[in-house]
Parts: structure tokens; C-alpha cells; sequence
């Protein structure tokens, strides 16, 4: 009967050490993880078009977009989205700095959170914008150029924006010069016409 009764204690003393030293789980341990996007653009205002400031300071349009990811626990969506935020700003500035290189960062593949870029020469796109259609006539056109990240419904975690460049100067005359704006044109001599 003693022997029962220890048995019984201490099996009672096992379950309950067991279950006070059981991992305590996180806020997302033992949660379903989840998926969240956000949108994300470049946007782009002239602050100078040959030496003189623009009349109005209207957004240039033809830039990229693209949507980021982020993981989380099913019970704090926002944080999903604030880290698919950081994924898209981190990556716009990287690919800003590395500009030069004239190739897709390694920040943007997918298991980075970035999708649907395929944005090789970030500063040929802003160039052809700013150049080709906003400013077809100007010789130089200094710029801001950020990245603005969106959710499509204003959800919580999506919403900021990231300066990329705040007095970007361009040659539009340069790159015009090297077919930038498309095949340049060839000049033509007139004939010369023979009086009778």
C-alpha cells in the first residue's frame, strides 16, 4: 500500500514538473503562419527643369511597380505587413545605391519578400520617364525620387515612404543623345537642285 502510494506521488510529481517546465510558446508559436502583401512604387517630382522651378509639382507617371511579402503568425497580420513594408524600402534602396551595376539586386528575389520586379536599369526607367515623357524638350531636370509602399484597402502596416535621392540631377541631353527616348533620327541633307 506504501508502495502504491509512492508510486502514485511520484508519478503525480512527474506529470506536474513536466507540465511546469513545458516551453512556453510565443505569441506566434503555435500559430498558423500567414502571408501579407504590400504594393509598392516609385514616385518621382521634378524640382528644378533647366535651372528654373516647375509651375506646378505634379508627379511623373511610367515608373515601376512591384509587391512585397511578409510572414508572420495568423494573429498579427499588421506585422506581416510592416515587414513586407521594410522588404520593399530596403530593396528600392538597394538597388539605388547599386544603380550602376544595371542588374536586379540580390534583395530582390523572392524569398526576400519582393515580387513582380523585373526592373533591371532603375536609373535608365527614371531617365526614360523623366526625359521621354515628362520633359521632352529639357536639357536637365533635377529630380526627387522615392519609393512608396501602399496597402489597396489603407489596412494598418503598409503605409510610408523612403527618399531615394532628394536633388537627383539628369542630362537629358545626354541621354537623349544616346538614343535614351528611342533610335535617333538621321539627318538628311537636302539634294542639291540643279537650276535650269
Amino acid at each position: 500500500m506504501i508502495l502504491r502510494s509512492v508510486v502514485v506521488a511520484l508519478a503525480i510529481s512527474l506529470t506536474s514538473a513536466a507540465i511546469l517546465f513545458m516551453p512556453v510558446s510565443s505569441e506566434e508559436g503555435f500559430a498558423k503562419n500567414i502571408r501579407r502583401t504590400c504594393h509598392a512604387w516609385y514616385r518621382c517630382y521634378a524640382m528644378m527643369i533647366d535651372g528654373v522651378p516647375p509651375p506646378s509639382n505634379v508627379g511623373i507617371s511610367g515608373l515601376p511597380r512591384f509587391t512585397a511579402e511578409g510572414g508572420c503568425g495568423e494573429f498579427v497580420p499588421d506585422r506581416c505587413r510592416e515587414r513586407a513594408r521594410e522588404a520593399a524600402k530596403d530593396f528600392a534602396t538597394d538597388h539605388w545605391i547599386n544603380r550602376r551595376a544595371r542588374t536586379i539586386p540580390m534583395s530582390c528575389f523572392p524569398h526576400n519578400g519582393v515580387r513582380n520586379y523585373v526592373t533591371r536599369d532603375i536609373e535608365w526607367e527614371l531617365n526614360k520617364a523623366v526625359c521621354c515623357r515628362a520633359y521632352p524638350s529639357a536639357r536637365f531636370v533635377t529630380v526627387k525620387f522615392s519609393l512608396w509602399t501602399l496597402h489597396p484597402r489603407s489596412v494598418p502596416g503598409c503605409s510610408s515612404s523612403r527618399d531615394l535621392a532628394e536633388n537627383h540631377e539628369i542630362d537629358c541631353s545626354a541621354f537623349r543623345g544616346v538614343g535614351g527616348c528611342g533610335p535617333l533620327k538621321a539627318i538628311i541633307p537636302p539634294r542639291n537642285i540643279r537650276k535650269r
